[in-house]
């Protein structure tokens, strides 16, 4: 993606920015308009900010000013032009932009130490539970019923009742998978103290990277801007990407045949599995 690389940056370097710098970022992340209308003079009146401000938020953000910065821009919306159909809106473009952003960035988050601990601790848990809510409970109850049909005893977690409920029967033979894409889901995140306290083993798939002492495993996942809203793309899609990868490394360790051949078996007989998803 040829738009990705200067809109990661503004993310990545947004906190950083003051209120006026962030309505400049907010532009640049929300808006495509033409390479004339984004001259220093025509966007700093449009925008009411002067140009210096442009300059700084450009420096800011990794460039040399604003010149070097819209210079980037336009050799990448040049680029753009070359690798999608031409046919596409702008819409279309900037979701298959933050697709293609989760995507990039879920390859240098994935970690092969954090994989090797989820299959080591699904292999020796007696049971699996996935804590999650709202778009974060969807991919819990995808994926614990993916990993019962492996022959894991696994449950999802997504009510609030239950999260508190689940706590008097947590014991140190329990792995607890907890899913927040913002990371402060407070419900979750206390479920999640109490199992540690427990002695459970106990994992955290999020965007953020905010250590927590009641965590063993922070599993980091890729992030758009605004993500936690689903306005434009679901949330559901990092954490979907990281079990994914969990799970196939974790049908391919040990009795792979034994694991396919339980799959197999837990399909219903005589419907087709492609009309029943």
């Amino acid at each position: 993606m040829k738009f990705l690389p200067i809109k990661r940056m503004i993310e990545l370097h947004y906190d950083e920015l003051t209120c006026t710098e962030k309505d400049i970022a907010d532009f640049f992340l929300e808006s495509e308009q033409s390479l004339n209308f984004l001259r220093a003079q025509c966007l700093a009146k449009h925008l009411h900010v002067s140009e210096s401000s442009l300059t700084r938020f450009a420096q800011k953000c990794g460039f040399s000013g604003y010149r070097e910065f819209i210079y980037q821009l336009k050799e990448q919306q040049e680029q753009m032009k070359a690798t999608f159909n031409p046919a596409l809106s702008s819409t279309m473009i900037r979701i298959l932009s933050d697709y293609e952003q989760i995507l990039d960035t879920s390859q240098s988050l994935l970690s092969e130490v954090q994989i090797d601990w989820m299959i080591h601790h699904l292999e020796q848990a007696k049971r699996v539970y996935f804590y999650g809510k709202g778009f974060s409970g969807l991919v819990a109850r995808e994926f614990s019923i993916r990993f019962l049909r492996l022959g894991l005893v696994s449950e999802a977690i997504i009510h609030d009742d239950m999260l508190h409920w689940i706590d008097g029967v947590i014991d140190e033979s329990c792995l607890v998978i907890g899913l927040s894409v913002s990371g402060q889901t407070q419900s979750v995140r206390s479920a999640l103290e109490k199992a540690k306290k427990k002695g459970a083993s106990t994992c955290l798939i999020t965007t953020q990277y905010h250590r927590m002492d009641y965590v063993d495993c922070l599993f980091r996942v890729a992030s758009t801007r605004h993500l936690n809203y689903g306005n434009r793309i679901s949330p559901q899609l990092p954490l979907s990407i990281a079990l994914d990868v969990v799970f196939a490394y974790f049908l391919d360790y040990g009795e792979r045949e034994k694991k396919q051949a339980l799959y197999e078996r837990s399909l219903i007989p005589g419907d087709d599995p492609l009309l029943d998803i």
